[in-house]
C-alpha cells in the first residue's frame, strides 16, 4: 500500500472514530485499544478495493467480501434486502462494511440502522476502509458488538417508533459463517425486544385517550390527598416483602404473618382481599390497571385496615373511588397540563409495564433493602397462571364441578394465548412455558434488577429463572432478614387527621375551565383549517394562489399555539393521529417527489391529521365536561360536609 493510500485510510479513520466517540464512547475506547497486531491484513481486490479473510469454526479461511469487485458485491446484497416500507435495518455482519455502506447511501428520510459485530478487530479495519461518521455521529448507524440484553434494550429504544414502522433483518452471510454462534444467541434478545415494543406501542397508542380520562376524572383525589413524599426513605434499611399473585404464592402465604411487623409487606391489588381474608394486613397495595374491572379487587372490604394504597393516576376512577383507605397517587404530567398553578407537587415512580414493577419502584422508594419477591412467577407454574383464591377464580366457581376443575379453567385460560407461549428456564433450570406478555415484563424486571442499588432476593420457589437477583427459600429470607421489628413511629403517619383536603378544588375546577373554554376554540380552528386545507388542494396548479392562501394555513397555526397547554393535553390522547402523521412524514421524505406531488401529498397528510385532531378534541371536551362535573360535586360534597360539622358543633 503507498502512502497516500495509507494517509487517506488513516483521514478515513480518524473521522470515523471521531464519530463514534460521540456517540458510543465505550465502543471507541474498546476500537482504539487494539493493538495493530491484532488487526486482520487488508487485502487488494482486481478492482483496487480491499478485502480481508477469517477463519470459520471449523478451521476453513474465507473471505468477507469478493477478491474481484466489493462494491459491485454490495449493490448486489441491498437489491436483494432493500424493502420501500422498512425504516430500520437489523444487519449480522460488518465485515469491512461495503454492504452497510450500499444500504445506508440507497436509504431516504427517517431511518436507521444497526449492525451487529462481534469481530473488533475486523470493524476496527472496516472503519479505515469507508466513512461512516455522519450516519455514526447522527445516530443513524448503530455497531452492537455485544450480547447485552439491558444495554441493547436501551439504546434500540431510542429508535423505537422507526422499528415499529417497518423492521426488516438481514446478514452478512460470510460474517455469519466466522461468527454464527453469536448471531445465534443474539436472535432472541432482538426477537424479544421487538415484541416488547410492539407490546407497549400497542398499549400506548391503543389506551392513551382512556388514560386521559382516568387521570382527569381523579384529579380531585389527585390535588386532595398526599404525596408519596412522604414516605421517601422512611423504611431505609428493613426488608420488604413484595406479595405478587402468581401460582407459588400458594406454597408460601402461610409464612407471612412470621413477617410482620419486620418487614414491609407490600402487595399488587390481585392479591389484596386473599391476603386480608388470609388474616395478612399489608402495609402498602398499588395499582395502575385503566379497567373498571379492577374495581372487584375492593369490592366487599368494609375495613381497609389503613393499608395505604399507592396508585397511578391513570387507575380507573371506580378503583380509587372504592377505596377506603389512605391514598396518595403519584406525580403525572397530564395532571399538570390539566391544572395550572392549581398544580400541588407530587413524587412520582417509574412507569412500570405491570403493578408488579410499580410495587418494585414503590420498596426502593421507601428505601428498603433487601426487597424480597413472592409469588412473582413470570411463568406458567404447573400450567397455572394465577394462585388460588384469586378474585377471577371466584367468577369461575359456577362453573366448578367433578367435570371441570379450578385447574383446568386456569390451563383454559392460558390455551385461548397458545399462540404467544414461549418456553424458558425455570428457577430450577427446566423448560417452562410463559406468554408473551409475562415474557416482557419478565424482561423490564431484569432490567431494573440491575440497575437498583438494593439487594433483591427471589423467594418466590417457582417461576422463571430471573437474573440480577439472589434465589433463596422465603423462610430463609425471612429468617435472615426479618429478625428486627420495624420502629412503630415510622407508621404514625397514617394517623392523621383527614387524608383528603378539599381546599385545593375551586382553583382546580377553575383551571379545568379554562383548558375546556380553549380546546373549544381549538375546535373552530380545525374547522377553518380544514377548509383551508381544502380550498389549497384545488390551488395545486397555481403556485402564486397557493403561496398566497397558504399564509393562511401559517396564521392558524400561530392561533393554534396561542393555547400550547390545551393543544398538548389533546395530544396526549391523541397518539394515534400523531403517530400517523409521523409514519406519513416519513413515506413522503423517503420517495422522490415532483414538487407538486410532494404539496399534495403534505395536504392529505394534514386533512387526515386534522381530522383526526378535531375527532379527538370533541372526545377531550367531553372528557373534561365530566371531569369537571365530578369536581363541582366533590366541592358540594365537601361544602355539605362542612356544613354539618357546624350544625353540630
Amino acid at each position: 500500500m503507498n502512502r497516500m493510500s495509507e494517509q487517506l485510510q488513516q483521514d478515513v479513520f480518524v473521522r470515523n472514530m471521531a464519530a463514534l466517540w460521540s456517540a458510543d464512547a465505550q465502543l471507541a475506547w474498546r476500537l482504539d485499544a487494539l493493538e495493530d497486531e491484532a488487526l486482520p491484513s487488508l487485502e487488494p481486490t482486481r478492482s483496487g478495493h480491499q478485502t480481508v479473510h477469517r477463519t470459520t469454526p471449523d478451521g476453513r479461511e474465507i473471505y468477507l467480501h469478493s477478491r474481484y469487485d466489493p462494491l459491485a458485491e454490495a449493490q448486489k446484497w441491498v437489491d436483494t434486502n432493500l424493502e420501500d416500507d422498512k425504516y430500520c435495518y437489523f444487519v449480522d455482519g460488518f465485515g469491512l462494511g461495503y454492504h452497510v455502506r450500499a444500504l445506508l447511501d440507497r436509504l431516504r428520510g427517517e431511518f436507521v440502522v444497526l449492525v451487529s459485530e462481534p469481530d473488533l478487530a475486523c470493524l476496527r479495519q472496516g472503519l479505515t476502509v469507508l466513512d461512516f461518521s455522519e450516519v455514526i455521529r447522527n445516530h443513524r448507524l448503530m455497531l452492537i458488538t455485544d450480547n447485552n440484553k439491558n444495554e441493547f434494550h436501551t439504546r434500540v429504544g431510542r429508535v423505537v417508533s422507526l422499528i415499529m414502522l417497518g423492521t426488516k433483518v438481514t446478514q452478512l452471510h460470510s460474517s455469519v459463517q466466522v461468527s454464527g454462534a453469536f448471531f445465534e444467541a443474539m436472535r432472541p434478545t432482538r426477537t424479544d425486544y421487538l415484541s416488547y415494543a410492539k407490546t407497549a406501542m400497542v398499549t400506548l397508542v391503543a389506551n392513551s385517550q382512556i388514560t386521559c380520562r382516568n387521570i382527569a376524572h381523579n384529579l380531585a383525589t389527585y390535588l386532595a390527598t398526599p404525596s408519596i413524599s412522604i414516605l421517601k426513605n422512611r423504611f431505609a434499611g428493613y426488608p420488604a416483602i413484595l406479595v405478587s399473585a402468581g401460582p407459588s404464592l400458594r406454597k408460601n402465604q402461610h409464612l407471612l404473618p412470621l413477617a410482620k411487623g419486620r418487614a414491609v409487606i407490600l402487595s399488587v391489588q390481585t392479591t389484596f382481599k386473599l391476603l386480608l381474608r388470609t388474616q395478612v394486613v399489608p402495609d402498602f397495595v398499588c395499582s395502575l390497571d385503566y379497567h373498571e374491572v379492577s374495581k372487584q379487587y375492593y369490592d366487599g372490604v368494609e375495613d381497609f385496615q389503613d393499608v395505604h394504597l399507592v396508585a397511578e393516576p391513570k387507575a380507573h376512577w371506580e378503583i380509587i373511588d372504592a377505596y377506603g383507605g389512605p391514598i396518595s397517587l403519584l406525580g403525572n404530567d397530564f395532571a399538570k397540563l390539566c391544572l395550572d398553578d392549581a398544580h400541588v407537587e407530587h413524587d412520582s415512580l417509574p412507569a412500570g409495564a405491570s403493578v408488579a414493577h410499580l410495587v418494585f419502584y414503590l420498596a426502593e422508594y421507601l428505601g428498603c433493602d433487601p426487597i424480597i419477591l413472592v409469588g412473582q412467577d413470570l411463568a406458567l407454574t404447573n400450567h397455572l397462571y394465577y394462585a388460588p383464591g384469586m378474585p377471577i377464580h371466584s367468577v369461575w366457581e359456577p362453573e366448578i364441578n367433578r367435570f371441570c376443575t379450578m385447574e383446568m379453567k386456569d390451563w383454559e385460560y392460558i390455551v385461548r394465548y397458545k399462540n404467544m407461549l414461549r418456553k424458558v428456564r425455570d428457577w430450577e433450570g427446566r423448560e417452562i412455558y410463559t406468554e408473551d406478555l409475562l415474557f416482557n415484563y419478565l424482561e423490564q424486571f431484569e432490567r431494573d434488577f440491575a440497575r437498583t442499588s438494593a439487594r433483591v432476593i427471589d423467594a418466590t420457589e417457582g417461576g422463571a429463572c430471573k437474573r440480577g437477583v439472589t434465589r433463596m427459600a422465603l423462610a430463609e429470607a425471612i429468617e435472615t432478614f426479618c429478625q428486627r421489628p420495624i420502629d412503630p413511629a415510622l407508621w404514625n403517619y397514617r394517623k392523621k387527621g383527614s387524608w383528603f383536603d378539599p381546599k385545593p378544588l375551586p382553583a382546580a375546577r377553575k383551571a379545568m375551565h379554562q383548558r375546556w373554554s380553549e380546546m373549544k376554540e381549538l375546535l373552530t380552528l380545525c374547522d377553518e383549517t380544514l377548509q383551508t386545507l381544502s380550498e389549497l388542494e384545488s390551488l395545486l396548479k397555481n403556485p402564486a394562489e397557493f403561496n398566497r392562501k397558504i399564509k393562511k394555513v401559517d396564521r392558524l397555526r400561530l392561533k393554534v399555539r396561542e393555547y400550547d397547554r390545551a393543544y398538548r393535553i389533546i395530544c396526549a390522547g391523541a397518539q394515534l393521529a400523531e403517530f400517523r402523521k409521523f409514519s406519513a412524514d416519513l413515506h413522503i421524505k423517503a420517495e422522490d417527489l415532483s414538487a407538486t406531488e410532494k404539496a399534495k401529498r403534505q395536504l392529505q397528510r394534514d386533512q387526515e391529521f386534522v381530522q383526526s385532531f378535531r375527532a379527538d378534541t370533541s372526545q377531550m371536551i367531553e372528557i373534561f365536561e365530566q371531569a369537571i362535573e365530578r369536581l363541582d360535586r366533590k366541592i358540594s360534597s365537601e361544602l355539605h360536609s362542612d356544613s354539618s360539622e357546624e350544625v353540630r358543633s
